[in-house]
């Protein structure tokens, strides 16, 4: 695997099953540990229902180890009224959900990590480290941690490779708009109207071609009035399609 840049939470997973992890020296990995977001996570106070806040494994585990550790609770009683207390906020149904998660993201990683790493107890530390001893999914893995530290098979680039990797990165991120924020107001220009194409994942290979995975649809700015009969414009966001399209190579 070659990491340009961040391949964080699930692009880490990724890293687990490789032989090698060539990581420039801007290179980032992430703690894996997996949030759930879905109709039954807490809404978000003051935006619309459909808005709900992602709720992290650790997060939960947090809360309880708060209480636990900090607090000091530790009767049967005391801790079912503080677990009560986080379902009174957070569906137990997402709380299970979240857990289920969990435990297959671990299984996944020390399935991959063991594919090369005869150590059961060293594959448990690094799987322990990035889903829970890290402290937070935005902790960054830098590459001397990530071989010192966790033991990986980090490898660092040439300056060949590096012009090749930092090359190839240049044209992927002007492919993908990864510098550009996704602001429709900027898209309309004058028209009131307009179409859009956004490509949102590539796969790609020399034999083969590029598969990317696009989100294409219509902008409508639509003028009108809210309730106190101020001016007010909508945005509506007709989707046409997303999924992948293939290219074929010109070579």
């Amino acid at each position: 695997m070659i990491v340009p840049y961040k391949a964080h939470s699930a692009g880490t997973i990724i890293c687990l099953g490789a032989d090698a992890i060539v990581m420039t020296k801007q290179a980032q990995l992430s703690p894996i540990d997996p949030s759930q977001n879905g109709p039954l996570n807490p809404p978000v106070p003051g935006q619309p229902p459909q808005t709900t806040v992602p709720v992290s494994v650790e997060a939960i585990s947090g809360y309880l180890e708060l209480a636990k550790k900090d607090l000091g609770i530790s009767d049967a009683r005391n801790l079912s009224t503080v677990l009560a207390k986080l379902a009174e906020s957070v569906h137990p149904l997402v709380l299970g959900e979240t857990y289920r998660v969990r435990n297959q993201i671990r299984r996944l990683a020390e399935k991959l990590l063991s594919e090369r790493i005869d150590s059961r107890k060293k594959v448990k530390r690094i799987v322990a480290f990035l889903t829970a001893d890290s402290g937070s999914h935005d902790y960054t893995i830098n590459r001397r941690e990530a071989s010192i530290d966790l033991g990986l098979p980090i490898e660092k680039p040439d300056d060949e490779l590096y012009d090749v990797i930092s090359s190839l990165y240049q044209d992927i991120r002007e492919e993908l708009q990864l510098n550009e924020p996704y602001s429709p107001q900027t898209m309309f220009g004058t028209a009131n109207e307009v179409p859009y194409s956004l490509p949102q994942a590539l796969v790609e290979s020399v034999d083969y071609g590029s598969h990317s995975f696009v989100r294409e649809g219509i902008l409508r700015r639509i003028l009108g009035k809210d309730q106190h009969g101020l001016p007010q414009v909508l945005i509506n966001d007709q989707q046409l399609f997303q999924g992948w399209k293939y290219e074929r190579n010109n070579q």
